[in-house]
């Protein structure tokens, strides 16, 4: 049919018999070759907002944005006889809103002409178009999210090939999506990795259900840690024709994990090994958290604890918690002692707030604070033997002064009268009695550590040995004694005469404990690490334990046990002095003693020695009698106690020494100054006014570097030391001393030539 014909036909006719093409519900648009409406159907006016008449007409392109009219115009222009073209027209609604149709259109020849217009079918695609856009911003949105992502996304078909990568999951195989797209996993992976990964990717494709996965896997020479969510994508018919994967490097994550993981052990091991309790509650005075050892002595797991109420706990010590945690919730800090068994604890709260400074719980701590008590009063009772065995020393010294002039004068009486006299019995006994006296104060010297003593490297093994045989004598029969001796103890540095004597008070004490009877146990070992050493030992010890099956003692007796004097025996039994004597002779050497007993349940001494570390040997020459000596050596003696001096100045004289008489340290000075005469040796007292007898030596050698020197003191060796470095060989003459005394020492420097 040609354009005029078709023209003529649709506007020759009726409505009725025009309904074919206004029934269709598809836009039908016939227009000139010019452009100009020739008609339009009903759906074609309703889709521009128009009225088949308004349309009437008008030019096509008025119903076009301006904008497109150039692009439209040619498409109708381009047309040849018969062809059928189709096109993208949008057209404008008097409401400015605008659709977008596609139009289908064909050229109408005229009678005997070509071109003469066309025949339009104009379909409304704007509903499409709105899903296109959308479709195509989701795809700029999907294209940028999976670039930006940091997760690995990744597509894999059916072949095991990649049909998509992004940009993360290629820089994590170092390369680029295009150089991965398209290739098999087996051309990307170790075989050990495309293996495991397969698994997964099968049981996708065959189940279509989606698979997580978690662990270890290797990108090219780096081991990674990847949590990988796969899922199937299906074609229309539900098949699975490949699998969306996303992967998270985890690496960092499980390494901060891991991390968190030791440091929370390392956390938990500290607070389970604490010598404390932590603890915690919350806002209802619950237990929320309890860790740390000091419970362990009462058999309590901290952790028994957790989820209890504090108020009605009814496991000590945390019994007495409930108000602690109560005044805590209350906004207060709290702090008490609680004694249960033998254990003392001290316990402190406080609340417990979040960042909002509110009260969600409590918080304390409870420490075991037995052994810092038991400490406490070891150095009270250390302190206060310390000041006793000051003052037991200074009296001594007096008493050793004193005494050296009463021997000294007796021995001298007696070998000027001789021993056969009336008299010299009586002199005698006040020369017996001044030697007992001497007894007692060398034991006070021992409580005060400033005994005399000669140390050197002694085996207390032996020691023992060497004693057993005198010891089993002394206790009796009925009482055995049990001896093991660690062959591998050490040795230590110490006064073997000072030694015994401890082994012997000790077991005279166990004795005069086990009247009917019973066993004396003594042992050496090498201290041990669960020993309770106190803070301030030395360093590693030899331990010797005496232990008795006697009577016991009391707290009472226990709290006074190593006073001097004190004693728990009957009047004119006993001096008080035994276990003093113990105490002053183990701090000497160094070490410390501990003492545990019960009534019916003996005795245990643990004495506590320092292993030897090559202390310097003092020498003591012992007394022994001598020869008269006759001479005629001028000595230089230096004595601040009258009667002690007026006696050695005495001897001296009487066996022929010239003697240059000194009361003080400044007088002896002078004195050696003004003389011209050689001076063959010093005797001076080491504890004097202003300047002692070491200080004095050391004036006198600058001008008389060979002038040897002989100290009295009933003072301690280690004051003799005191002033300046010691000679290989320090001379020491101990007070109380005879005649005798001194010149055997006088001999022993001056030599026998000097008769």
């Amino acid at each position: 049919m040609s354009f005029d014909a078709l023209r003529n036909w649709m506007l020759g006719r009726g409505p009725d018999e025009r309904q074919l093409f206004d029934a269709l519900s598809t836009g039908v648009w016939i227009i000139d070759a010019s452009l100009n409406t020739q008609y339009v159907n009903p759906h074609m006016s309703m889709l521009v907002g128009r009225t088949p008449g308004a349309m009437r007409g008008a030019d096509l392109l008025s119903f076009v944005p301006a904008a497109e009219h150039v692009r439209v115009r040619e498409c109708f222009e381009g047309f040849s006889n018969g062809a059928e073209r189709q096109t993208d027209i949008p057209f404008v609604r008097p409401d400015g809103s605008s659709i977008a149709t596609i139009v289908s259109a064909t050229p109408l020849p005229a009678d005997g002409q070509s071109g003469a217009g066309f025949l339009c079918f104009v379909l409304d695609i704007t509903s499409r178009r709105h899903i296109e856009d959308a479709l195509r911003r989701s795809a700029a949105y999907y294209r940028v999210l999976t670039t930006a992502a940091q997760d690995h996304i990744f597509v894999i078909n059916r072949e095991d090939r990649v049909e998509y990568v992004n940009q993360a999951a290629a820089e994590q195989l170092r390369t680029t999506p295009d150089q991965v797209i398209g290739k098999r996993r087996t051309e990307i992976f170790p075989p050990a990795v495309a293996e495991r990964q397969g698994a997964n990717l099968r049981a996708v494709l065959t189940e279509g259900k989606p698979v997580y996965a978690e662990g270890r896997t290797m990108y090219l020479d780096r081991e990674v840690w990847l949590s990988t969510w796969l899922a199937p994508i299906p074609d229309e018919n539900g098949l699975v024709t490949a699998v969306l994967g996303l992967s998270r490097d985890m690496t960092a994550r499980k390494r901060a994990e891991d991390e968190l993981r030791a440091t929370e052990q390392r956390l938990r091991v500290v607070l389970s090994n604490l010598p404390l309790v932590l603890w915690a509650s919350n806002r209802d005075g619950v237990a929320t958290f309890c860790a740390g050892q000091a419970l362990q002595a009462l058999g309590i797991d901290p952790q028994e604890v957790v989820g209890r109420p504090f108020e009605n706990m009814g496991v000590e010590p945390f019994t007495g918690l409930g108000e602690h945690v109560r005044r805590a919730l209350a906004g207060e800090s709290c702090k008490s002692q609680i004694d249960v068994q033998d254990l003392t604890f001290e316990a402190w709260s406080v609340p417990l707030r979040d960042e909002k400074q509110n009260i969600t719980g409590a918080t304390g701590v409870i420490v075991d604070i037995t052994e810092r008590r038991r400490l406490e009063v070891e150095l009270s009772n250390s302190q206060k033997m310390e000041a006793i065995g000051r003052l037991a020393g200074g009296i001594a010294h007096d008493f050793n002064n004193n005494l050296t002039a009463i021997i000294g004068y007796v021995d001298m009486i007696l070998g000027q009268i001789g021993h056969d006299k009336p008299i010299s019995g009586d002199l005698k006994e006040v020369q017996r009695a001044a030697e007992r006296s001497a007894g007692l104060v060398r034991r006070l010297l021992a409580f005060g550590r400033r005994q005399v003593i000669q140390p050197r490297e002694l085996n207390l093994n032996g020691v023992i040995e060497g004693l057993k045989p005198m010891l089993e004598r002394l206790i009796g029969e009925s009482i055995q004694v049990a001896v093991a001796l660690d062959p591998d103890v050490r040795s230590i540095a110490g006064d073997a005469g000072q030694v015994e004597q401890v082994i012997m008070n000790l077991s005279l004490n166990a004795r005069d404990a086990m009247a009917s009877g019973g066993t004396l146990a003594i042992s050496t070992r090498n201290a041990r690490e669960d020993d309770r050493l106190p803070v301030a030992a030395p360093g590693p010890c030899v331990v010797m334990t005496i232990r008795d099956t006697g009577t016991g003692m009391d707290a009472g007796t226990k709290a006074h046990l190593f006073e001097p004097f004190f004693t728990t025996k009957p009047v004119g039994k006993g001096t008080g002095l035994g276990l003093s004597t113990v105490y002053g002779i183990v701090k000497q050497l160094g070490g410390f003693i501990s003492v545990e007993s019960e009534l019916g349940k003996g005795t245990t001494f643990r004495i506590f020695l320092p292993v030897s570390g090559g202390a310097p040997e003092i020498v003591q020459t012992a007394a022994k009698p001598g020869p008269a000596m006759m001479s005629r050596e001028t000595i230089l003696l230096v004595e601040d106690e009258d009667a002690v001096r007026r006696f050695a100045k005495h001897a001296l004289e009487r066996h022929g020494f010239r003697v240059l008489e000194a009361a003080a340290p400044e007088q002896a000075l002078s004195l050696a100054a003004s003389s011209e005469e050689r001076i063959a040796l010093l005797l001076t007292d080491v504890v004097m006014p202003h300047l002692s007898g070491p200080e004095l030596a050391d004036r006198l050698k600058k001008a008389r570097p060979e002038l040897p020197v002989l100290y009295m003191s009933g003072y301690p060796a280690s004051m003799v030391l005191q002033g300046g470095q010691p000679e290989a060989s320090v001379r020491l003459l101990p007070k109380p001393f005879t005649t005798a005394d001194l010149l055997a020492n006088i001999e022993d420097i001056l030599g026998k030539g000097s008769r």
